[in-house]
This record gives C-alpha cells, sequence and structure tokens, in this order.
C-alpha cells in the first residue's frame, strides 16, 4: 500500500491554514453550510470524528469519516470505496505552515507501480491546483499598491 505525498510552504500561522484548509476549528466545524458545501452532508458527530456523505456525484458517493486533531492533523479514511484515505498534517516551519497531503492507496499488487507513476505525472499536478493553490493564494501577501 504506498503512501503519495504533496508537500507545501503556506506563509501564514498553523491554526488559520488548518482552519482554511479543513474547514474545522478548535470548537469543531467553523461554518456549517460552507463545510458541507465543500465536503459533503454530516451524517454523525461525535467528539472531533465526523461522518460525511459527499454524493454530488450521482455516479460517486462516497462516505468519509473525518478525524480532526485541531490544529495538527486531519485524516480522511474512504469509508465504503476503494478511494485512497488521505491525511493532512500541519507543522510549525520557519514563519509559517508546512502542509503535508498523504494519500493512503487501497490498491496492491502490480496496478501499485502504475498508480504510483500516474500520480507523479498527473494526479500531483491536478491536485496542486485544485486544492493546495487555492489555499497558497489565500495566503499570499496583497502586491504593494501602485502609484
Amino acid at each position: 500500500m504506498p503512501r503519495l505525498r504533496i508537500r507545501s510552504f503556506v506563509p501564514a500561522p498553523r491554526e488559520q491554514v488548518y482552519a482554511v484548509v479543513t474547514g474545522y476549528g478548535p470548537q469543531g466545524v467553523v461554518d456549517r453550510s460552507a463545510f458541507e458545501e465543500q465536503y459533503g452532508r454530516v451524517l454523525e458527530e461525535t467528539g472531533d470524528t465526523l461522518l460525511v456523505r459527499d454524493d454530488d456525484d450521482e455516479d460517486v458517493a462516497v462516505t468519509w469519516r473525518c478525524t480532526y486533531r485541531h490544529p495538527s492533523m486531519r485524516r480522511m479514511e474512504a469509508v465504503d470505496a476503494t478511494w485512497a484515505d488521505r491525511t493532512d498534517d500541519f507543522q510549525d516551519a520557519h514563519g509559517g505552515t508546512d502542509w503535508t497531503i498523504t494519500y493512503h492507496t487501497k490498491s496492491v499488487g502490480p496496478i501499485v507501480v502504475p498508480q504510483w507513476l500516474f500520480f507523479h505525472l498527473v494526479t500531483q499536478r491536478n491536485i496542486r491546483k485544485a486544492a493546495v493553490n487555492p489555499i497558497l493564494d489565500h495566503f499570499a501577501e496583497p502586491p504593494p499598491p501602485t502609484e
């Protein structure tokens, strides 16, 4: 079961990065409607663990068990699918945050090598565009005013 990683440095405090990436703060979900729009319908909530159903695409509905350890970790486990589980780790670093996304694939056998290769050639770039770059843009310093 290979682990596939994407690492990024975000120039902001860890607590802020965690809240923007996960939609989860020290008291739980920050904005329920924004959270459900992003991740799906909350089916169950037990402490820092949420069961979420993402059924935006009728052909591909996934139930996720999301476990939060504010402000250092989020784990998303695909309960009823063969999708990879995901862990987001947040560490203080150089006045900002090191954010590491790790996908724990559920694949075994010969498919592992092509999956690893495809991740590094295609999927990683798509994840950066869709998930990482919007976070980096959110925390980017505004350009200096022009006169």
